[in-house]
Protein backbone atom coordinates (compact mmCIF):
# COMPACT_ATOMS: atom_id res chain seq x y z
CA UNK A 1 0.00 0.00 0.00
CA UNK A 2 2.69 2.26 0.56
CA UNK A 3 4.67 1.64 -3.08
CA UNK A 4 1.21 2.43 -4.63
CA UNK A 5 0.94 5.52 -1.89
CA UNK A 6 4.43 7.16 -3.28
CA UNK A 7 4.00 5.80 -6.90
CA UNK A 8 0.38 7.76 -6.71
CA UNK A 9 2.20 10.95 -5.51
CA UNK A 10 4.77 10.71 -7.88
CA UNK A 11 1.90 10.86 -11.02
CA UNK A 12 1.31 14.32 -9.58
CA UNK A 13 1.63 17.84 -10.77
CA UNK A 14 4.81 19.73 -8.44
CA UNK A 15 5.28 22.93 -7.40
CA UNK A 16 8.59 24.59 -6.87
CA UNK A 17 7.79 24.52 -2.79
CA UNK A 18 7.56 20.74 -2.65
CA UNK A 19 10.71 20.42 -0.36
CA UNK A 20 10.42 16.63 0.83
CA UNK A 21 7.57 13.78 1.05
CA UNK A 22 9.28 12.48 4.72
CA UNK A 23 8.05 9.05 5.43
CA UNK A 24 8.48 7.84 9.24
CA UNK A 25 7.59 4.71 9.91
CA UNK A 26 7.01 3.39 14.13
CA UNK A 27 7.33 0.24 15.81
CA UNK A 28 8.99 -2.31 14.71
CA UNK A 29 10.84 -2.01 10.73
CA UNK A 30 9.22 -4.06 8.47
CA UNK A 31 11.19 -2.80 5.50
CA UNK A 32 9.46 0.45 4.62
CA UNK A 33 13.03 1.92 4.56
CA UNK A 34 13.79 -0.45 1.41
CA UNK A 35 10.48 0.69 -0.39
CA UNK A 36 11.57 4.39 0.43
CA UNK A 37 14.74 4.03 -0.95
CA UNK A 38 13.30 3.07 -4.67
CA UNK A 39 13.18 5.93 -7.47
CA UNK A 40 9.48 7.26 -7.48
CA UNK A 41 10.73 9.62 -10.46
CA UNK A 42 12.66 11.74 -8.80
CA UNK A 43 10.00 12.60 -6.26
CA UNK A 44 12.37 13.83 -2.67
CA UNK A 45 11.55 11.01 -0.41
CA UNK A 46 13.05 10.84 2.98
CA UNK A 47 12.76 7.93 5.33
CA UNK A 48 13.06 8.33 9.61
CA UNK A 49 12.01 5.72 12.12
CA UNK A 50 10.30 6.79 15.38
CA UNK A 51 10.82 4.07 18.01
CA UNK A 52 7.80 5.35 19.80
CA UNK A 53 4.74 4.12 18.76
CA UNK A 54 1.54 5.64 17.90
CA UNK A 55 0.21 7.88 15.14
CA UNK A 56 0.55 11.56 17.10
CA UNK A 57 3.79 10.84 18.18
CA UNK A 58 4.88 10.03 15.04
CA UNK A 59 3.56 13.34 13.41
CA UNK A 60 5.54 14.93 16.32
CA UNK A 61 8.54 13.86 15.20
CA UNK A 62 7.77 14.44 11.33
CA UNK A 63 7.13 18.42 12.56
CA UNK A 64 9.87 19.06 14.95
CA UNK A 65 12.44 19.98 12.39
CA UNK A 66 10.30 22.04 10.08
CA UNK A 67 10.05 25.48 10.03
CA UNK A 68 7.58 27.34 11.27
CA UNK A 69 6.24 28.66 8.22
CA UNK A 70 6.29 25.07 6.42
CA UNK A 71 3.02 24.24 5.31
CA UNK A 72 2.72 20.11 6.45
CA UNK A 73 0.43 17.92 4.20
CA UNK A 74 -0.68 14.85 6.06
CA UNK A 75 -1.49 11.80 4.56
CA UNK A 76 -1.97 7.98 5.19
CA UNK A 77 -0.14 5.26 3.10
CA UNK A 78 -3.55 3.65 1.71
CA UNK A 79 -4.39 6.87 -0.57
CA UNK A 80 -4.42 7.37 -4.32
CA UNK A 81 -3.99 11.28 -4.89
CA UNK A 82 -5.31 13.53 -8.11
CA UNK A 83 -2.64 14.74 -10.26
CA UNK A 84 -3.63 18.37 -8.87
CA UNK A 85 -3.12 17.35 -5.40
CA UNK A 86 0.23 18.85 -5.10
CA UNK A 87 -0.74 22.24 -6.79
CA UNK A 88 -3.71 22.78 -5.29
CA UNK A 89 -2.79 22.72 -1.51
CA UNK A 90 0.26 24.97 -2.88
CA UNK A 91 -1.68 27.40 -4.38
CA UNK A 92 -4.15 27.51 -1.11
CA UNK A 93 -0.77 28.44 0.50
CA UNK A 94 -0.28 31.43 -1.55
CA UNK A 95 -3.45 33.20 -0.67
CA UNK A 96 -3.61 31.93 3.19
CA UNK A 97 -0.74 32.43 5.25
CA UNK A 98 -0.50 31.56 9.13
CA UNK A 99 -3.52 30.60 10.87
CA UNK A 100 -5.06 28.85 8.72
CA UNK A 101 -5.16 25.29 7.87
CA UNK A 102 -6.06 23.12 5.02
CA UNK A 103 -8.54 20.19 3.96
CA UNK A 104 -9.50 18.43 0.75
CA UNK A 105 -11.99 16.02 -0.14
CA UNK A 106 -12.01 12.43 -0.61
CA UNK A 107 -13.32 9.29 -2.25
CA UNK A 108 -14.21 6.07 -0.34
CA UNK A 109 -12.61 2.97 -2.74
CA UNK A 110 -13.66 -0.25 -1.90
CA UNK A 111 -12.41 -3.35 -2.11
CA UNK A 112 -15.60 -4.99 -1.13
CA UNK A 113 -18.67 -2.26 -1.35
CA UNK A 114 -20.95 -2.18 2.37
CA UNK A 115 -24.48 -3.08 2.68
CA UNK A 116 -26.38 -0.06 2.32
CA UNK A 117 -27.77 -0.07 5.86
CA UNK A 118 -24.39 -0.61 7.13
CA UNK A 119 -23.34 3.02 5.87
CA UNK A 120 -25.48 4.48 8.88
CA UNK A 121 -22.78 2.91 11.21
CA UNK A 122 -19.83 3.62 9.24
CA UNK A 123 -16.79 6.77 10.25
CA UNK A 124 -16.37 9.61 7.01
CA UNK A 125 -13.28 7.44 6.74
CA UNK A 126 -15.18 4.77 5.21
CA UNK A 127 -17.63 6.36 3.14
CA UNK A 128 -16.32 9.62 1.59
CA UNK A 129 -16.79 13.19 2.12
CA UNK A 130 -16.78 16.75 0.43
CA UNK A 131 -17.29 20.19 1.89
CA UNK A 132 -20.63 20.85 -0.29
CA UNK A 133 -22.05 17.81 1.31
CA UNK A 134 -22.60 19.82 4.33
CA UNK A 135 -22.96 23.45 5.68
CA UNK A 136 -18.92 24.99 5.46
CA UNK A 137 -17.69 27.33 8.54
CA UNK A 138 -14.34 27.85 8.20
CA UNK A 139 -14.84 28.40 12.43
CA UNK A 140 -15.70 24.96 13.30
CA UNK A 141 -15.39 22.14 9.71
CA UNK A 142 -12.55 19.84 10.87
CA UNK A 143 -11.26 17.87 8.14
CA UNK A 144 -9.92 13.96 8.06
CA UNK A 145 -6.67 13.09 8.78
CA UNK A 146 -5.47 11.65 6.21
CA UNK A 147 -6.30 14.28 3.72
CA UNK A 148 -5.66 17.99 5.62
CA UNK A 149 -2.45 20.19 6.27
CA UNK A 150 -1.03 23.08 8.59
CA UNK A 151 1.53 25.22 8.87
CA UNK A 152 4.08 23.19 11.48
CA UNK A 153 4.31 26.55 13.44
CA UNK A 154 0.75 26.25 14.35
CA UNK A 155 0.49 23.00 15.05
CA UNK A 156 3.85 23.40 17.48
CA UNK A 157 1.53 26.94 19.07
CA UNK A 158 -0.79 24.56 20.09
CA UNK A 159 1.27 22.31 21.75
CA UNK A 160 1.92 19.70 18.63
CA UNK A 161 -0.20 16.19 18.69
CA UNK A 162 -1.03 14.71 22.13
CA UNK A 163 0.43 11.32 21.95
CA UNK A 164 -1.59 9.47 24.85
CA UNK A 165 -4.60 9.52 22.27
CA UNK A 166 -5.51 8.61 18.38
CA UNK A 167 -4.29 4.92 16.39
CA UNK A 168 -1.53 3.12 17.86
CA UNK A 169 -1.31 4.74 21.35
CA UNK A 170 -1.84 3.08 24.79
CA UNK A 171 -5.65 3.92 24.43
CA UNK A 172 -5.37 3.77 20.73
CA UNK A 173 -8.77 5.90 20.43
CA UNK A 174 -9.79 8.13 17.09
CA UNK A 175 -10.55 11.53 16.44
CA UNK A 176 -6.82 12.71 17.26
CA UNK A 177 -7.16 15.13 14.06
CA UNK A 178 -10.17 16.12 14.88
CA UNK A 179 -9.01 17.20 18.93
CA UNK A 180 -5.99 19.22 17.24
CA UNK A 181 -7.84 20.67 14.68
CA UNK A 182 -10.33 21.80 17.09
CA UNK A 183 -7.28 23.15 19.16
CA UNK A 184 -6.10 25.85 16.09
CA UNK A 185 -10.05 26.70 15.69
CA UNK A 186 -10.06 27.59 19.81
CA UNK A 187 -7.05 29.73 18.92
CA UNK A 188 -8.31 31.56 16.45
CA UNK A 189 -6.95 29.84 13.65
CA UNK A 190 -9.60 29.23 10.18
CA UNK A 191 -10.52 26.34 7.97
CA UNK A 192 -10.11 26.39 3.87
CA UNK A 193 -11.62 23.41 1.97
CA UNK A 194 -8.97 22.94 -0.29
CA UNK A 195 -11.75 21.09 -3.62
CA UNK A 196 -8.57 20.35 -6.02
CA UNK A 197 -7.09 17.97 -3.20
CA UNK A 198 -9.20 15.35 -3.63
CA UNK A 199 -7.80 11.57 -2.78
CA UNK A 200 -8.86 8.17 -2.45
CA UNK A 201 -9.08 6.20 0.46
CA UNK A 202 -8.44 2.56 0.28
CA UNK A 203 -11.40 0.56 2.40
CA UNK A 204 -10.71 -2.92 3.20
CA UNK A 205 -13.56 -5.50 3.23
CA UNK A 206 -12.85 -6.12 6.87
CA UNK A 207 -13.46 -2.16 6.95
CA UNK A 208 -17.30 -2.75 5.91
CA UNK A 209 -18.18 -5.42 8.48
CA UNK A 210 -20.48 -5.36 11.25
CA UNK A 211 -18.14 -6.55 13.93
CA UNK A 212 -15.31 -3.81 12.54
CA UNK A 213 -18.32 -0.98 12.84
CA UNK A 214 -18.70 -2.45 16.31
CA UNK A 215 -15.24 -1.41 17.38
CA UNK A 216 -15.07 1.89 15.62
CA UNK A 217 -18.16 2.88 17.63
CA UNK A 218 -16.61 1.75 21.17
CA UNK A 219 -13.25 3.69 19.52
CA UNK A 220 -15.20 6.89 19.06
CA UNK A 221 -16.88 7.07 21.80
CA UNK A 222 -13.47 6.44 23.71
CA UNK A 223 -12.54 9.91 21.81
CA UNK A 224 -15.65 11.54 22.71
CA UNK A 225 -14.95 10.95 26.31
CA UNK A 226 -11.44 12.02 26.02
CA UNK A 227 -12.42 15.85 24.53
CA UNK A 228 -15.00 16.24 27.12
CA UNK A 229 -12.46 15.21 29.89
CA UNK A 230 -10.44 17.72 28.53
CA UNK A 231 -12.93 20.36 27.83
CA UNK A 232 -14.86 19.82 31.62
CA UNK A 233 -17.87 22.11 32.83
CA UNK A 234 -20.90 22.08 31.35
CA UNK A 235 -20.02 20.21 28.51
CA UNK A 236 -18.48 17.56 30.42
CA UNK A 237 -21.50 16.93 32.42
CA UNK A 238 -23.90 16.92 29.26
CA UNK A 239 -21.83 14.08 28.22
CA UNK A 240 -22.10 12.26 31.18
CA UNK A 241 -25.56 12.58 30.85
CA UNK A 242 -26.42 11.79 27.16
CA UNK A 243 -23.95 8.56 27.23
CA UNK A 244 -25.69 6.78 30.75
CA UNK A 245 -29.24 7.58 28.86
CA UNK A 246 -27.22 5.66 25.83
CA UNK A 247 -26.11 3.04 28.27
CA UNK A 248 -29.26 1.93 30.26
CA UNK A 249 -31.49 2.76 27.15
CA UNK A 250 -29.47 0.27 24.62
CA UNK A 251 -28.65 -2.32 27.39
CA UNK A 252 -32.29 -2.41 27.94
CA UNK A 253 -32.82 -3.01 24.17
CA UNK A 254 -30.13 -5.56 24.18
CA UNK A 255 -32.27 -7.55 27.44
CA UNK A 256 -35.33 -7.32 25.62
CA UNK A 257 -34.77 -8.14 21.92
CA UNK A 258 -31.63 -10.67 22.80
CA UNK A 259 -27.82 -10.11 23.23
CA UNK A 260 -27.37 -11.06 19.93
CA UNK A 261 -27.47 -9.03 16.75
CA UNK A 262 -29.39 -10.42 13.61
CA UNK A 263 -32.19 -7.79 13.46
CA UNK A 264 -31.22 -3.71 12.58
CA UNK A 265 -32.58 -3.00 15.91
CA UNK A 266 -30.24 -5.68 18.02
CA UNK A 267 -27.32 -4.20 16.16
CA UNK A 268 -28.86 -0.40 16.97
CA UNK A 269 -29.01 -1.28 20.27
CA UNK A 270 -25.28 -2.99 20.41
CA UNK A 271 -23.62 0.21 18.45
CA UNK A 272 -24.95 2.80 20.81
CA UNK A 273 -24.19 0.55 24.14
CA UNK A 274 -20.41 0.23 22.50
CA UNK A 275 -20.43 4.20 21.99
CA UNK A 276 -21.62 4.69 26.06
CA UNK A 277 -18.90 1.85 26.67
CA UNK A 278 -16.25 3.74 24.73
CA UNK A 279 -16.88 6.95 26.12
CA UNK A 280 -16.85 5.67 30.04
CA UNK A 281 -13.48 3.55 29.51
CA UNK A 282 -12.09 6.80 28.83
CA UNK A 283 -12.41 8.16 32.31
CA UNK A 284 -11.41 4.37 33.48
CA UNK A 285 -8.10 4.98 31.61
CA UNK A 286 -7.17 8.65 33.11
CA UNK A 287 -8.26 6.79 37.08
CA UNK A 288 -5.46 4.22 36.14
CA UNK A 289 -2.66 6.75 34.73
CA UNK A 290 -3.29 8.41 38.12
CA UNK A 291 -2.95 5.95 40.21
Amino acid sequence: MLRRTLQSLSLCDRPQSLKEVLVVENGPRCDVEAICGQDFDGLPVRYHWSEARGKNATLNLAIQSLDDHELVLMADDDLRFSPSYLMAYATAQVHHSSGHFFGGPFVAEYETSPPEWLRDYLPLSALGWEAKSRRFDERSTWFLGFNWAAYAGDLRRVGGFDPNIGPGSASNSTGDEVRMQKLLHKVGMRSVFVEGALVWHHVPVEHCSEDWALDRAKRNGKARGEYLRECGGIKLFTGHVQNGMRLISSSTKLFLFGSGHRSLSQFAAHYNRNRAIGYFSAFDDQFKRSA
